[in-house]
């Protein structure tokens, strides 16, 4: 398992540029440079707009506390298709692209599901007791004590002037 992970991540970079040689050869050169230019900007409409749109669905809305798990998941993959089609190379659009279908956003959405489990935000915040009490808020009427900034003091601009910003 340990070397998969690095082979994987060395052996992407080689698949990318056999695809590119291959597609080349079959749509010519311009047409390949035009597929790539296209998709990665498709990967910047979808970053941008789904996921500025995925941003506002986390907002709790009607006074719900909860995140919606839903709408973090599905912005979450939008977000990430958009960065797989902004990378340029066939196979990392071709996972970017899966990555739009509902079905393939679905069954990731149930595997993270099944490897985390809810945890209950009620009133404790998890497990244990709850100690009722009270709070009281002491005021003596006093005002707490002011402390002149550190530093010489500033002097005042005078009219007509402005203020410079440069090297010392």
């Amino acid at each position: 398992m340990r070397a998969t992970v690095p082979f994987l991540i060395l052996s992407i970079p080689l698949i990318e540029i056999a695809l590119f040689l291959v597609v080349g050869d079959l749509i010519g050169v311009a047409a390949t440079l035009a597929a790539t230019v296209a998709a990665a900007l498709l990967g910047i409409l979808l970053i941008r707009g789904r996921g500025v749109a995925a941003l506002r669905q986390l907002r709790p809305g009607d006074g719900v506390a909860a995140v919606p798990v839903a709408a973090m998941l599905r912005g979450a993959t939008m977000v990430l298709a958009g960065m797989l089609l902004l990378v340029p190379g066939f196979l990392t659009d071709l996972l970017g692209l899966s990555l739009l279908l509902p079905p393939v956003r679905r069954r990731i959405g149930a595997a993270i599901g099944r490897r985390f489990r809810p945890v209950p935000a009620g009133p404790g915040f998890g497990p244990g007791p709850i100690i009722d009490g009270d709070a009281v808020i002491v005021d003596d009427g006093a005002a707490p004590e002011r402390r002149p900034p550190a530093g010489p003091p500033a002097q005042p601009i005078p009219p007509g002037r402005t203020l410079r910003s440069g090297p010392l």
